[in-house]
């Protein structure tokens, strides 16, 4: 008994320090805006919003891409989001993690041999509120607003990009508690009143004053423009995660010592049902993913699994039906058996639901199909399925996931430029060649090592690849090389291929099954050719899951 009160003491002791402590630090709230809110507190509505948007307006820019100096966006986050336990470490949003300030992320063709970590685990800025929705160049006020810009992950910053926020989708495999997917991002359940109330910030301080732009909070995902997703849900999570200590502090220093300005909606979270309404119960169904691959497989063998992920909140009276086309096969991922229909009825058992999707391909040749995933009455939502057919008894003799710097890769550049380098988007890597704001025009070569198909049957290759802006000429060309010499490029027998080529916006797109069959007594090299012409027309190309295959 006595140890039951020692510990009812401790925790109320540590409850009344935290009281008096967020007391003290709201009591740095100026008399102006204490006034203000005081008036706020009366209106409803577009008026509040207004009346806020008023209150809160400012015209402080920072310098973003270099961190030089005490005013840069580089190092006022240093200040804003440190570790006060480690001296020079800073809190990385979405996974919490403590890192060194210095180990940052400096673009994708600097060396990093000399950091202690991958450069995928470097940190870059986020913008909580996606600058290419609304205020994509650096002269705009939003695009180096301190209340929204967060130091986090690379690969967690790649991979909540240009999503919506969200409920739902699959787990995250390195933040921790967030899941995610094809249009949205679910933060952790200690950030999503974090995330909910910057977005608030944004929409309220960017009204579209003077012509400028006007940023609104949309109730969907896959938003597009001036608008970010989903108001209903980061209302609820506004009222999930309370403010903390953490965000109040970071809201007073921006204010005292940065950009003069607050957060209102961490000084008053209850703001945001007073201008936007109040949480909606309504159900919520959906998918983690409109397309998965499953690539080459020999037919009538079946594939590794994939998956996806159903996500379903206030549901309960709701049964899903999930019916497969043929060379496909889908079960839940706790069940043994596949079928080409399943049904799922107890949808109040748990939120996120994974599904086992298998491929067995029974013919030769590329397959295109599509899922189908309804209620029967307002949901019906199409996964497109893309799988690979090829010959029995064919083996892989060559692969290249670009997962890591390749080995017996040759990288050529005949401008006396860098070319080719390895690079990654989220937990994608990839090989990437561009040559915009280069010296000179660009023509670099990547070169697969030698290729033995001296003994093989049947021999064919693919790869995928993916582009980005526009050149007046063609920027990635493919070229089987055979009497190769790397010191006379030139005088190697070259024969240009035709594949299929991404047709821009980083689009990843499968190159086709390209037949080896006429060099299967010879040994080959394949290249990719990047070329561009003038530095100011260039497009951007990445290359990846590089195949061989044979009998």
């Amino acid at each position: 008994m006595k140890y039951k009160i020692l510990i009812l003491t401790v925790l109320l002791s540590v409850f009344l320090t935290l009281k008096a402590e967020n007391q003290a630090i709201r009591s740095e709230i100026s008399e102006k805006y204490k006034k203000a809110y005081d008036e706020a507190l009366n209106l409803r509505g577009e008026k509040l919003k207004n009346k806020l948007h008023h209150l809160i307006i400012h015209k402080k820019k920072y310098v973003y891409y270099t961190d030089d100096a005490d005013t840069t966006i580089g190092s006022i986050i240093k200040d804003l989001d440190k570790d006060n336990s480690k001296e020079g470490n800073i809190i990385l949003f979405y996974t919490g993690r403590s890192q060194a300030w210095k180990w940052r992320d400096q673009g994708w063709d600097v060396d990093y041999k000399d950091y202690p970590i991958p450069y995928e685990n470097t940190w870059n800025r986020e913008h909580i509120w996606v600058k290419s929705h609304g205020f994509p160049n650096l002269a705009d006020t939003a695009f180096t607003d301190l209340h929204h810009i967060r130091p986090a992950d690379r690969t967690v910053n790649g991979d909540r990009g240009t999503r919506d926020y969200d409920w739902g989708g699959r787990k995250h495999p390195e933040a921790e508690g967030a899941y995610y997917d094809y249009d949205s991002f679910e933060p952790a359940d200690d950030i999503k009143g974090d995330v909910a109330r910057m977005i608030f910030y944004m929409a309220v301080r960017y009204e579209g004053d003077n012509n400028t732009y006007d940023l609104e909070i949309s109730d969907s995902t896959g938003t597009y423009g001036e608008r970010l997703g989903k108001l209903n849900t980061l209302l609820e999570w506004n009222a999930l995660d309370p403010v903390s200590a953490r965000e109040i502090i970071r809201n007073n220093k921006i204010d005292k010592l940065y950009q003069r300005n607050r957060n209102p909606f961490i000084d008053h979270p209850e703001f945001a049902e007073m201008i936007w309404g109040k949480v909606k119960k309504n159900p919520i169904l959906r998918v983690s993913d409109k397309e998965v691959k499953f690539y080459e497989e020999e037919i009538n063998s079946g594939s590794a699994v994939n998956q996806i992920v159903i996500t379903a909140i206030n549901a309960e009276n709701s049964e899903l039906t999930v019916t497969c086309p043929e060379n496909f096969s889908v079960k839940t991922a706790n069940s043994e058996n596949f079928s080409s229909r399943l049904t799922l009825s107890d949808l109040k058992r748990e939120r996120n639901h994974v599904l086992d999707i298998k491929f067995t391909p029974v013919k030769e040749g590329v397959l295109n199909d599509e899922m189908l995933i309804s209620d029967g009455k307002d949901f019906n939502f199409k996964v497109n399925l893309f799988g690979i057919g090829i010959p029995a008894g064919s083996k892989i003799i060559i692969e290249e996931d670009f997962d890591r710097e390749p080995e017996n890769w040759e990288k050529i550049s005949l401008s006396g430029q860098p070319g080719w380098v390895h690079s990654s988007y989220g937990n994608n890597y990839f090989m990437k060649a561009k040559g915009f704001r280069k010296k000179q025009p660009a023509e670099y070569w990547l070169i697969s090592p030698e290729i033995d198909l001296s003994k093989t049957k049947n021999p064919f290759f693919s790869f995928e690849n993916a582009k980005n802006h526009h050149d007046i000429k063609p920027g990635l060309d493919v070229f089987i090389l055979s009497n190769y010499d790397k010191n006379i490029l030139e005088k190697s027998d070259k024969r240009k291929i035709s594949v299929n080529l991404s047709d821009g916006k980083w689009k990843m797109v499968f190159s086709g099954l390209l037949d080896l069959s006429e060099y299967k007594n010879e040994k080959i090299r394949i290249a990719f050719r990047y070329t561009c012409s003038s530095p100011q027309k260039a497009e951007s190309w990445e290359v990846d899951r590089f195949r061989v295959f044979g009998e």
